[in-house]
């Protein structure tokens, strides 16, 4: 490999531990899912659990159920929540309202109502968000239940997803800098 050739190492080794120039290069793609069927107990709008972790290249989807820009770039942006909504013919037809959030701010939002006299409705909100993200964004989806009657469920199949985002390492911050010059 180039990497281990002698006048590459002259070029980059400035910052690089023991003169080892191998780095893993990553993207920031993440994946996460509910664990199990999630409750929700109410109408107030509440950020959506995520817990189930099936992959985190960057280590930027954490435990509050956020993702945090690691690098500046384009990011594309996916959730697909499935919902079980209840609902009784005398009470007012349920609405969920799924958004998802950038620092605190809606971006992109999904409004579904159910059709009046059904007493169980599945329903899959799907948003896409594609966007260029500043390093430290703070990025959320959100669920409000309106007009329900009943207990509504996330289910387990649900998923909130980066399906494009940058490579997180570059080798250009290792030159030294009589190369950079």
């Amino acid at each position: 490999s180039v990497f281990n050739l002698d006048w590459f190492q002259e070029l980059y080794t400035d910052l690089v531990p023991n003169n080892n120039l191998y780095m893993e290069l990553t993207d920031s793609k993440f994946e996460a899912r509910p664990f199990g069927i999630y409750t929700y107990p109410g109408t107030a709008e509440s950020r959506v659990p995520y817990p189930t972790v099936i992959f985190n290249n960057a280590g930027s989807y954490n435990a509050n159920n956020t993702f945090t820009v690691p690098e500046t770039g384009t990011y594309n942006f996916v959730v697909e929540n499935n919902y079980i909504m209840n609902r009784a013919p005398q009470y007012a037809t349920p609405t969920v309202i799924t958004r998802i959030r950038v620092n605190g701010v809606e971006q992109a939002i999904d409004s579904f109502t159910t059709p009046f006299g059904i007493n169980q409705y599945s329903y899959t909100a799907n948003l896409t968000l594609n966007l260029i993200f500043t390093q430290g964004d703070v990025v959320e989806v959100t669920t409000r239940f309106t007009g329900s009657w009943g207990i509504n469920y996330l289910d387990i199949d649900s998923k909130f997803k980066a399906t494009v985002a940058p490579v997180t390492n570059s080798m250009s911050n290792l030159l030294k800098n009589d190369v950079k010059a």
